[in-house]
């Protein structure tokens, strides 16, 4: 589970970089209920995050904060490979994550320093995160709050609403 945030940031030629706010609208609400409960800025089957991200067009980083569930996971993955971006989890070691090792020539000098792991799947990204697997049941009780949140007809989000849906909240 991640609590202190996870980074996604975009980089070419060593530069940050931007990638389309489409490409993260496509991929991230692919699984997710819309609208969300209200209890998360985006919410799936298996977990939830909350997400900060620009308003505009092109994107160059995003964070997400109370994230967990392998549905969330393989999104970032997928997000990160397309977009041609890191993931970063502050810690200690300042991980920073990549689904490709050829990206390390595109990595601004001051990531690279910390060096970098690989990954291609969820199992791949918790294991070099050494994340552990949430308590079944406070996932449960999670979905299941979401869920009666959602059957109670929320229909806006409870902070800010990453996707934007023609007519959604008309």
């Amino acid at each position: 589970m991640s609590d202190i945030g996870t980074f996604l940031m975009c980089f070419r030629e060593r530069k940050i970089a931007t990638f389309k706010r489409a490409l993260f609208e496509e991929i991230f609400s692919r699984g997710a209920f819309i609208p969300s409960s209200g209890n998360s800025d985006i919410e799936y089957a298996d977990g939830y995050t909350d997400v900060s991200i620009d308003d505009g067009e092109d994107i160059s980083s995003l964070n997400f904060s109370r994230a967990w569930g392998d549905t969330f996971i393989a999104h970032l993955l997928e997000l990160a490979d397309r977009s041609g971006s890191g993931i970063i989890v502050p810690s200690e070691d300042r991980h920073l994550v990549v689904t490709d090792a050829k990206l390390e020539r595109h990595m601004p000098f001051d990531l690279m320093e910390a060096g970098f792991d690989v990954a291609t799947t969820p199992e791949d990204y918790r294991r070099i995160l050494d994340w552990e697997e949430p308590d079944p049941a406070a996932v449960a009780a999670q979905l299941a709050r979401n869920a009666a949140a959602r059957a109670k007809g929320t229909t806006r989000p409870r902070r800010f609403w990453p996707f934007r849906i023609n007519g959604a909240f008309d």
